[in-house]
Order: structure tokens, then C-alpha cells, then sequence
């Protein structure tokens, strides 16, 4: 048996474009997406990234308070690909509203609205937890996404504990 090698790995890469090459349809759907990616989002694909990023982490402190719990189940990872789901369709209307527009308006505001929504929610697991958080940075972004009121049992538990 050989053993593995740079040049065995490159012929696997090879194959696998020559296969897609091979395929005209392939080659069809991926520059359609390509291109359809990069009309959407453009230059701006920060905002998406860090909004992926928050749901993750949103997701594994969520999974943390599961575990603290003992109440694991496969509800909590199929609520995150619904979430994954319904939060690429929202940034994807706001930036094709904002291809309408004069000005870029609905994207940012889309945006801001989720990231913000991820932050409130990673920082309420954490306090679950007992990690001490900055409620009253929770209540300003709560504030600022429109919550009239917090739940104070969601977030006040400040008690500083690792």
C-alpha cells in the first residue's frame, strides 16, 4: 500500500473537477448560483457572515443550557436549520428590496434586527448558565429591536458564576 501523498491528493481534486466539467448542467448551476450569490450579496457579505456566526453561537450556548438541564434533544438542531432557513430568507428580501430602492435601507435594518435578536439570545443562555451578563446591555438591544419588556426571568440571572 502506497502511502498517502500531495500528488494523490491533487488527482482527487482533478477528478472531481473533471467530473463536474464532464456534466454541462453542473457547470450551469453552479456559475447560475456563483452569479446569483454575488448579485445578491455582493460586496457586502460580512453582515451575512456574522449574522451565520451569531446563530452558531446562538445554537451551541443554547445547547450548553440544554446540556446544564439535561434536556438535550434533536428539537433544539431542528429549530437551527429552521432559523438558518427563515433568516436567509429574510437577509435575501432585504437586499433585493434595497436592489429597488434609491438607497440601501431594508438590508442593514434585516440585518440589524437578527444580529441584534442573536445577541440577546446567546447572552440570555449564557445567563441560564450562570455566566454573569450585562443585563442592562440586554435590555438596550432589546430596547433597540423593539421588546416592549423582557422577560426578567430570561436575563436577570446575574449571579456571576462560571
Amino acid at each position: 500500500m502506497q502511502p498517502y501523498s500531495e500528488h494523490m491528493k491533487l488527482d482527487n481534486i482533478k477528478s472531481i473537477f473533471m467530473n463536474i466539467a464532464a456534466h454541462a448542467d453542473w457547470k450551469i448551476a453552479i456559475g447560475a448560483g456563483a452569479w446569483m450569490f454575488d448579485w445578491i450579496f455582493g460586496v457586502r457579505q460580512q453582515a451575512v457572515l456574522v449574522v451565520g456566526l451569531l446563530l452558531i453561537l446562538d445554537t451551541a450556548t443554547g445547547f450548553a443550557y440544554a446540556f446544564k438541564q439535561n434536556n438535550v434533544s434533536s428539537k433544539g438542531f431542528f429549530r437551527f436549520a429552521v432559523k438558518l432557513c427563515v433568516y436567509f430568507t429574510l437577509i435575501v428580501t432585504g437586499r433585493l428590496v434595497d436592489k429597488v430602492l434609491p438607497y440601501q435601507f431594508a438590508a442593514p435594518v434585516m440585518e440589524s434586527f437578527l444580529a441584534i435578536t442573536e445577541a440577546i439570545s446567546i447572552m440570555e443562555n449564557l445567563s441560564r448558565c450562570g455566566f454573569a451578563v450585562p443585563v442592562s446591555l440586554i435590555k438596550r438591544l432589546a430596547n433597540a429591536r423593539g421588546d416592549r419588556q423582557i422577560d426578567p426571568a430570561r436575563s436577570e440571572n446575574n449571579s456571576g458564576k462560571p
